[in-house]
């Protein structure tokens, strides 16, 4: 992924993702919500000008998922991948909206907060059986809640500013800075 430093624009909209296969520079815009490109790509991202996937990274957590359930899809995944391609293929013949979608930072906020409640009481009560309390639950529950407004202020920052500490921590970490012009690079340090 490639972030251009044009502090007059929000992260989203100086966010580039270039094809290996073609050479193309995709607008990160291409998989948002309001394109409904975002979800459901469990192969990498579609390049709708070579048609081929785009790699994406994947983190150890992801990792161990895949080596755990590889048993249950290794032999379905040449299929799969064929059928995705083809929907793939058309969801991005539709025209695309590039335009930085609305997000309800707030509504994500409480997504976390509520996923951050269940997985707790998972964890104190089932996992490391302690006593219930009534006490015990509120207590876990302010803290999701206050987990959950952290979130949506952290989300809100990066997602919303145009040149917000995220931006700062990009320049202090002598990444160099590019600019995209007539779908080519053009180094500026």
């Amino acid at each position: 992924m490639l972030v251009t430093n044009n502090p007059t624009k929000a992260l989203l909209e100086r966010s580039f993702i270039l094809c290996p296969h073609c050479g193309k520079i995709h607008s990160g815009l291409k998989w948002t919500p309001q394109n409904k490109t975002i979800y459901g790509s469990w192969f990498g991202l579609y390049c709708d000008n070579c048609g081929k996937v785009i790699p994406c990274l994947r983190n150890a957590t992801s990792f161990i998922i895949i080596v755990i359930t590889s048993p249950i899809w290794i032999f379905f995944i040449n299929s799969w991948k064929r059928k995705w391609l083809l929907k793939q293929k058309e969801k991005f013949s539709k025209p695309l909206k590039l335009s930085v979608p609305k997000y309800n930072v707030w509504l994500h906020g409480f997504r976390f907060a509520f996923v951050y409640f269940v997985l707790t009481m998972i964890f104190k009560y089932a996992i490391f059986n302690e006593s219930f309390t009534w006490k015990k639950p509120v207590g876990s529950l302010i803290g999701a809640i206050i987990a959950g407004l952290l979130f949506a202020t952290v989300m809100r920052e990066i997602i919303t500013k145009k040149n917000g500490p995220l931006i700062m921590l990009l320049k202090s970490g002598g990444i160099n800075r590019f600019s995209i012009e007539n779908n080519k690079i053009i180094t500026l340090d």
